[in-house]
């Protein structure tokens, strides 16, 4: 295959019309394929940007001149962020009906092995277990399906609890 001039001379061409581009454009350009990504309608990302020092809008500004209010303004103009929130709090909730349900666990096996304890609260301690999972099952279900190992681990204690439901309902802790 041999390349001809013309080829070479289209090549040319559109490296030199990239590094024509203002940085201005090419920032722009990005910020409209990401809003266009990120389904932010009808915001362009000249609203998101701070407005420059000295622009006369009324806000109040530090020594650099960048407004006080800026953290607030994103957090609200940023939907995006409130859902990552919502998702990462969801998340901090599972973790911690996780680790409640372990440690419900560990006191289920430790009234087994205590003899001075009776059947009759292992078995309060194994319902709430149980009642555990399913609960936490039910308020993280949309969580499961964007983190496939909490759903495992989630599975391994649904399965740990039915098991020893049924040993227990067996007699195997007579």
């Amino acid at each position: 295959m041999s390349i001809s001039l013309e080829q070479i001379q289209i090549i040319q061409a559109g490296q030199a019309d990239t590094q024509k581009k203002p940085v201005l454009q090419q920032s722009e350009e990005f910020s409209n394929l990401l809003a266009s990504k990120l389904d932010v309608k009808n915001t362009k990302a000249s609203t998101l940007l701070a407005p420059p020092p000295g622009s006369g809008l009324g806000l109040a500004t530090d020594a650099s001149g960048i407004p006080l209010q800026t953290e607030a303004v994103l957090k609200t103009l940023s939907p995006v962020d409130a859902e990552a929130e919502q998702e990462k709090l969801l998340l901090s909730n599972m973790t911690k009906g996780v680790n409640d349900l372990i440690d419900g666990f560990e006191r289920y096996t430790n009234s087994l092995n205590n003899n001075s304890e009776s059947l009759k609260n292992a078995h309060s301690l194994l319902q709430d277990l149980s009642n555990g999972v399913k609960t936490l099952r039910l308020d993280t279900q949309n969580l499961s399906t964007k983190n496939p190992s909490m759903e495992n681990i989630l599975n391994e204690l649904d399965v740990l609890a039915t098991t020893e439901r049924f040993k227990f309902n067996r007699g195997d802790y007579l």
